[in-house]
C-alpha cells in the first residue's frame, strides 16, 4: 500500500472513532447500564492528579430513550481502599446531568459510587478512578510525545525513500 492510502485509512479511522454517541449527554468517559438506567461518568481533567481539584461529571438517563431522568435524588460516595472518604447529597440535577468538585488527597484507585434514589427503588453503580501524582503524568506525557515524534520521523523517512525510488 502506498503512503497516501495508509494515511487516508488512519484519518478515516480517527474520524470514525471520534464520532459522538447519539444517545449521550457526556461525550467520552465511562458508561454503565443498570435496571433500565444509563449512568455516565467522566472526570475533568481526564488524568486526575492528587491534591488538585477535579470536576466529576455525571449523567443519568433512561437507557431506552436516552432522556435525562427527572425527579430523582442522587448520592455520590467516594471510597479509598479502606473506607468512605466523602459523600455528596445536595446536588443540582438538571435533566439527569450534574457535577461536583473533589480534591483527592492521596494517589491510588478510588471507587465512585452513584446511588440513584427513584420512587420505586435504589440503584447503585460503581466507577473506578485512578489518581496519580503530577510527576507520573509528566513522565507519561513525555513518552507519548516521544512515540508520536518517532512515528512522524519514520513517515518522513518512508516518504523520502519512496520519492528516491520513483526517480
Amino acid at each position: 500500500m502506498t503512503l497516501h492510502k495508509i494515511i487516508s485509512i488512519l484519518i478515516i479511522c480517527y474520524f470514525l472513532m471520534s464520532m459522538p454517541f447519539s444517545m449521550a449527554h457526556i461525550i467520552g468517559g465511562f458508561k454503565k447500564d443498570t435496571n433500565g438506567i444509563t449512568v455516565q461518568f467522566i472526570s475533568d481533567p481526564s488524568f486526575v492528579i492528587q491534591n488538585e481539584d477535579s470536576n466529576l461529571v455525571f449523567s443519568i438517563q433512561n437507557a431506552t430513550t436516552g432522556k435525562g431522568l427527572e425527579g430523582i435524588s442522587v448520592i455520590i460516595n467516594i471510597f479509598d481502599d479502606i473506607s468512605l472518604i466523602q459523600s455528596y447529597t445536595d446536588l443540582d440535577i438538571i435533566e439527569g446531568d450534574f457535577s461536583l468538585i473533589h480534591n483527592f488527597k492521596e494517589k491510588g484507585i478510588y471507587e465512585i459510587e452513584v446511588e440513584i434514589l427513584t420512587e420505586k427503588e435504589t440503584i447503585s453503580t460503581i466507577f473506578l478512578l485512578q489518581v496519580t501524582p503530577k510527576s507520573l503524568l509528566e513522565d507519561m506525557t513525555f513518552y507519548v510525545t516521544l512515540g508520536i515524534s518517532i512515528i512522524i520521523i519514520m513517515l518522513i523517512i518512508m516518504n523520502r525513500f519512496s520519492l528516491i525510488n520513483k526517480k
